[in-house]
C-alpha cells in the first residue's frame, strides 16, 4: 500500500467516526431531551422549549415570563399562592395580596413576594434570586438556613455545596435573557455557558475544570447562540470543536 493510500484510509476512517460520534450524539440528545421532556410534561403547567420564551397570566392577575427550557408548576387556596420551578429560569411580577401570600419554590430556597418583581433561576450549580424592584423574603430550611429580606438590586444564591453568594446587580440588567441579552460581570465561564445552553439546539459542552472557572465579562446575543459561542470563545481563547450541528465542544486552546 503506498503511503497516499494510506493517508486516503486513515481520512476516511475519520470521517466515518466522525459520522458515527455525530449520529450518537444526535441520538443521545433526542433521548435525553424527549425524557426529560416526557417527566416536566407530566409535572407542569406551563413549560417552554429550546430558544422559546413565554409569558403567562396567572389565575391571580400576577405574570410569568419563563425562560427557555424551563417549566412551572401553580397551586392556590384561600391562604397561599405558589409556584414551583421545576426547571429553568423564570422572572414574576406579583399582584401582592396580604391575605394570599406568593411564594416560588426553587429547590430548598422559599421566595416569598413582598409586592415585587423578581427573576429565580434553578440552575445545575446553585439557585439564585434577583430582585428588580419591590421586595421578598428568602428562606431555606436545609443548610445553610437562611431567612432574609431582598431588596432592589440584591441578589443571593445557595449552591449544591450549600454555600451562600450574596450580591448586588443593576435592576436593569436582571432577567436581561427576556430580551435576548446576556449580561455578565466577574462571572465564571462555566456560567455563561450555562446561561447559553437552553438556547442551543444539541449539546454544548465544556471540557476541562480550570476553564470553567475562568472569570469574564461581557454581553452575550442569546438570540443567536452560535454568535454567543463565538464570542465568548473568541475574547478568551478558547477552542471550539464542532462534532456536528447538534454537539459543540468548547476547551483550551
Amino acid at each position: 500500500m503506498s503511503v497516499g493510500q494510506a493517508a486516503s484510509g486513515r481520512t476516511v476512517r475519520r470521517r466515518r467516526l466522525y459520522g458515527v460520534t455525530a449520529l450518537a450524539a444526535s441520538v443521545a440528545v433526542g433521548w435525553l431531551v424527549v425524557g426529560s421532556d416526557v417527566r416536566l410534561f407530566l409535572q407542569a403547567d406551563q413549560m417552554t422549549g429550546v430558544g422559546q420564551l413565554r409569558t403567562v397570566s396567572l389565575p391571580d392577575g400576577s405574570t410569568v415570563t419563563l425562560a427557555p427550557r424551563s417549566a412551572i408548576a401553580f397551586t392556590s387556596d384561600a391562604h397561599s399562592r405558589t409556584v414551583r420551578l421545576l426547571q429553568g429560569e423564570a422572572w414574576f411580577d406579583v399582584r401582592h395580596s396580604a391575605e394570599q401570600p406568593f411564594h416560588v419554590v426553587a429547590h430548598d430556597l422559599d421566595v416569598m413576594d413582598v409586592g415585587t418583581k423578581f427573576d429565580v433561576q434553578e440552575a445545575e450549580r446553585e439557585t439564585e434570586v434577583s430582585v428588580e424592584s419591590g421586595a421578598v423574603r428568602v428562606t431555606s430550611v436545609n443548610p445553610p438556613a437562611i431567612s432574609e429580606d431582598l431588596v432592589a438590586g440584591q441578589t443571593v444564591a445557595i449552591s449544591a455545596d450549600h454555600l451562600v453568594r450574596r450580591g448586588n446587580a443593576d435592576p436593569t440588567m436582571i432577567a436581561g435573557w427576556r430580551d435576548g441579552v446576556l449580561t455578565v460581570q466577574n462571572r465564571t465561564i462555566s456560567d455563561v455557558v450555562e446561561a447559553i445552553r437552553p438556547w442551543h439546539r444539541g449539546l454544548l459542552i465544556l471540557r476541562g475544570g480550570r476553564l470553567g472557572t475562568r472569570r469574564v465579562t461581557g454581553v452575550y446575543d442569546l438570540r443567536h447562540p452560535q454568535a454567543a459561542i463565538k464570542a465568548l470563545a473568541d475574547a478568551y481563547g478558547i477552542k471550539i470543536t464542532r462534532i456536528s450541528p447538534w454537539l459543540v465542544i468548547l476547551s483550551d486552546s
